[in-house]
């Protein structure tokens, strides 16, 4: 190696790094080696290695201070009934190397030996229980934990300096000769380098076995051609070539050989014919079953195909996946699902299909449209039962109330499965403080307790409440975090469909919400939403037809499948359409937070699981209890819900509202109020509602325009008339109802606020 260094706290001090998964969060059931956030951010208390709360991982990439690329060569402990290579023979192949820079003894038992590359590095991954950590493509590169992890008992398990090792890195020219070194020494003692290339290895294996002075370029080209013949790539041909010949000195001669025979007229090639001056008749029979036989694994089919840039088929492709994974479909919401080893079912897609096959095949083999073709022929139904839901420490039944510590014995889908405990001891911390700071009103008492009890109501199997959860406020109180608290209490089983997208029902768009617990709109538009009768039945869960792309297929939903409704917003939209104020539980969030008390990282923090222990866990269980227990107690009485029809149509149509409360019609022609007085009374009324808490600080100062525009729908129409030889606008049949004579009246204008609040006090 040359006789380049530099220590390692000074490489670590520029590597890009990572925040690893804190103790709750890993406790909590997330993996200790995630990210606690994600590759691009860190939490706002990380102090960077050897940080006390959070592991540490750096990412192998280049370095732009060092003008080196990091690279990590991690030696695993081997699996078990594996072809992998053990332990001590990797230690000692690399002795001379770990001797000479920074290495470490993982948490597993297995070596992190650090190294920097003056070059990119470009090898690939060997396959065996060696991973090669460093970006050889334009992607992010790879990392590796630095200094430890938490385990799932919230104990630290520490990964440690080598005593033999120094504490500098090593440059060399490149890293790649370093891997190639321990790789040609491992085939010396015998091991097998690429197991999972093993298609390749044998065609390779039998011309190895017949290398003969002298012969080796007529060899080369025959076992070219033949491929070459046999459609197979050329990079494949070059593997195989590469293998066969690794310890002849004149390789690149024999590599020459390929790219002539890839160049020349594939009708001047002898291929099989000269293979038979060259292999025994054994040999040639098992190259044959290899190249074109019909009695090889599923795996080696596949691989085969893909060496002769041939596509496997779908047929091929999912009975290989059935193979290896355990997979259902639900046909009830045709959607796929795959059990763990643990019992977790997870929903899956394409995009868990893609991971597989570039795991098994490497990347980019199987195209994306072939991972989402292979998804339809899984067809082990499976049924799904809404009562259930899974928690890191087994599963609840919301019908019988009877938590299940053994989710092995689970034989159905679950509503849910939740990576948190089901916890009755979990403090309300944190998460019981915001929800407080939010939802505390002397004026609403109840706000909280609706909110939380149809936060309860979302985890059930049934649809008993029928209601859409609207929190209304001004910006800055908190609505968003709600929000927030709710992605993380129902991670991956929440859609974000906007309730204009639902009233419009478009092909297609509504399959994502089927299946999910909850939908939020955080932003519900302050536009018209019009013809509302979709709106109605996904809340009351009265089934809904819904269109699935890509599947000339359509599904009726069910209540079960149809997810409850949580909305957001500063206003709220008119709507055109009847029943929905039955339909209504409205929240408010009034309570503005003070600049001083924001938490610029409150939202990533509760997304990256900082709180499940400090409050997440708590709201799960005392909302699902509390909405249980009060089972048979309506959440909202008739009275409630004419109140809040009424507050929601003074947020959705307030002009509308202002005008019914100021005015009332007359069929004396004699009554007539001048234009520019409704407009000043229409606009004092409006400033007065939002001291009051009716309106929405938008609608405190409305236009000119839109209070004729309002007049209009109203019924009452203006025109001009002469008054004391004067042409002045007026709206005539109008007169002003008693009480707002005074609130207008300047003489007694000290009353007015005291007769406004005692109009509209039915709102309280």
């Amino acid at each position: 190696m040359e006789d380049k260094e530099f220590k390692f706290t000074e490489v670590f001090k520029y590597a890009k790094k990572i925040a690893l998964a804190s103790k709750d969060q890993v406790m909590a059931g997330r993996p200790s080696k995630i990210p606690c956030i994600n590759w691009d951010k860190l939490p706002s208390d990380y102090t960077g290695f050897n940080d006390e709360n959070y592991g540490t991982a750096i990412i192998c990439d280049y370095i732009k201070e060092l003008n080196q690329y990091l690279v990590v060569i991690d030696l695993d402990i081997p699996k078990p009934n594996s072809e992998h290579i053990p332990l001590e023979v990797l230690e000692d192949c690399m002795k001379p190397v770990i001797n000479q820079t920074y290495s470490v003894r993982t948490g597993s038992g297995g070596i992190h030996v650090y190294l920097l590359s003056n070059e990119k590095p470009r090898a690939k991954q060997p396959r065996v229980n060696i991973d090669y950590q460093t970006n050889t493509g334009n992607m992010k590169g790879k990392y590796v934990v630095s200094d430890f992890i938490y385990d799932k008992y919230g104990n630290k398990i520490h990964y440690t300096k080598l005593e033999e090792s120094p504490d500098i890195i090593f440059s060399v020219k490149n890293t790649d000769e370093v891997l190639n070194e321990l790789l040609k020494i491992l085939e010396e003692k015998g091991y097998k380098i690429s197991p999972l290339t093993g298609y390749t290895s044998q065609i390779a294996d039998i011309i190895s076995r017949n290398l003969r002075e002298g012969h080796r370029n007529d060899l080369a080209l025959a076992i070219s051609g033949y491929l070459r013949k046999q459609k197979f790539k050329y990079e494949t041909t070059v593997q195989i070539i590469r293998t066969a010949f690794k310890n002849d000195e004149e390789l690149n001669e024999r590599l020459k050989v390929v790219n002539r025979a890839y160049k020349m007229n594939i009708n001047d090639l002898r291929g099989w014919n000269a293979l038979k001056d060259h292999l025994n008749g054994s040999d040639l029979r098992e190259l044959e079953s290899l190249v074109v036989g019909d009695e090889l694994d599923l795996k080696s089919v596949i691989m085969r195909k893909l060496a002769k840039q041939q596509e496997p088929s779908n047929k091929e492709l999912s009975d290989f996946l059935n193979h290896e994974l355990t997979l259902y479909k639900d046909p009830k919401v045709m959607k796929y699902y795959e059990r763990l080893e643990d019992g977790t079912i997870n929903e899956i897609d394409n995009i868990r299909i893609e991971a597989f096959m570039n795991n098994e095949f490497g990347s980019n083999q199987i195209s994306s449209a072939k991972c989402k073709n292979v998804l339809k022929y899984i067809t082990n139904h499976i049924k799904r039962n809404y009562n259930i839901i899974i928690f890191n420490n087994g599963y609840l039944n919301t019908l019988t109330r009877e938590f299940n510590p053994n989710k092995e014995e689970l034989e159905e889908i679950p509503k849910l499965t939740l990576p948190f405990d089901w916890n009755p001891n979990a403090r309300s911390g944190r998460i019981g403080e915001l929800i407080d700071e939010i939802l505390y009103d002397p004026k609403y008492p109840n706000n909280k307790e609706l909110w939380l009890r149809a936060v309860g109501h979302a985890f059930m199997g049934s649809n008993r409440i029928g209601k859409m959860v609207m929190v209304q406020g001004e910006s800055g109180t908190g609505k968003s975090t709600l929000t927030t608290i709710l992605k993380r209490m129902f991670t991956g089983n929440f859609s974000e469909i906007k309730t204009q997208t639902i009233v419009k029902n478009e092909r297609f768009t509504l399959h994502p919400l089927i299946g999910k617990a909850i939908n939020i709109d955080d932003d519900i538009s302050n536009g018209m939403l019009k013809g509302i009768g979709n709106l109605n039945s996904i809340i009351t869960g009265n089934g809904l037809q819904v269109e699935i792309k890509g599947e000339n297929n359509s599904i009726q939903a069910e209540a079960e499948q149809i997810p409850k409704l949580f909305a957001n917003g500063n206003t709220l939209p008119p709507m055109i359409g009847t029943g929905i104020e039955r339909r209504l539980l409205l929240i408010h969030a009034d309570n503005e937070i003070s600049y001083e008390d924001k938490d610029e990282y409150l939202q990533s923090d509760i997304l990256s699981g900082k709180y499940d222990k400090d409050g997440i866990e708590w709201l799960i269980y005392n909302s699902i209890n509390l909405y249980l227990d009060k089972l048979d107690e309506p959440l909202t009485t008739k009275e409630d819900e004419q109140r809040m029809k009424r507050e929601y149509d003074f947020k959705a149509y307030p002009l509308k509202c202002g005008i019914e409360e100021i005015f009332e019609e007359s069929y004396e022609e004699t009554d007539y109020l001048e234009k520019k007085e409704v407009h000043r009374y229409i606009k004092q009324w409006c400033k007065e509602a939002y001291k009051n808490g009716l309106i929405s600080s938008e609608h405190r100062n409305p236009s000119i325009k839109a209070i004729n525009k309002a007049m209009d729908k109203a019924g009452f129409y203006d025109r001009r008339k002469t008054v004391n030889g004067d042409k002045i606008s007026i709206y005539e049949c109008i007169r002003l109802k008693d009480h707002w004579k005074y609130v207008f009246n300047p003489e007694i204008n000290q009353q007015s606020q005291t007769i406004f609040t005692e109009s509209t006090s039915s709102l309280y």
